[in-house]
């Protein structure tokens, strides 16, 4: 909503239009009642999603509420060392998981817990050359 105003140029006059206003309300709204951290409820599985970038991994605990709404209980993140940074993506991913697991060991101990990732482990396994032989794909 608020591209355009950025993209203004010094020869054209700034006008703050309704939409623009809304769009800006929303935002001071959103600031000022963050979202809360909310305990973990028993009887109910957890997910914990997983991300590895080039620099840094993250993760985040979360628990569905009544309402199916997914509330979060912890985030996590670490800025990766010299050495990890040139980790290949699986290795970055799977550091993540070991991570998250450590910290959040007395969370994760009494749930069910589903870890997810945007990365497509098997895709980039199975295109890796250890599984290749000469003739091509092992099958």
């Amino acid at each position: 909503m608020f591209s355009p105003l950025i993209r203004l140029k010094d020869e054209i006059e700034f006008r703050l239009e309704k939409e623009h206003q809304e769009a800006f309300n929303d935002i001071k709204r959103y600031l000022a009642n963050p979202p809360i951290l909310v305990p973990p409820m028993k009887g109910r599985d957890l997910k914990l999603y997983i991300l590895a970038l080039d620099w840094t991994i993250a993760s985040m605990l979360v628990q569905e509420d009544d309402n199916d709404i997914e509330c979060v209980i912890y985030y996590l993140s670490q800025i990766l060392n010299d050495v990890e940074v040139r980790y290949n993506a699986i290795v970055k991913l799977c550091l993540c998981l070991y991570y998250s697991c450590t910290k959040l060991k007395y969370f994760i101990n009494s749930f069910n817990v589903q870890v997810l990732s945007h990365n497509n482990v098997i895709k980039f396994m199975l295109s890796k050359s250890i599984l290749h032989n000469k003739s091509g794909p092992l099958h």
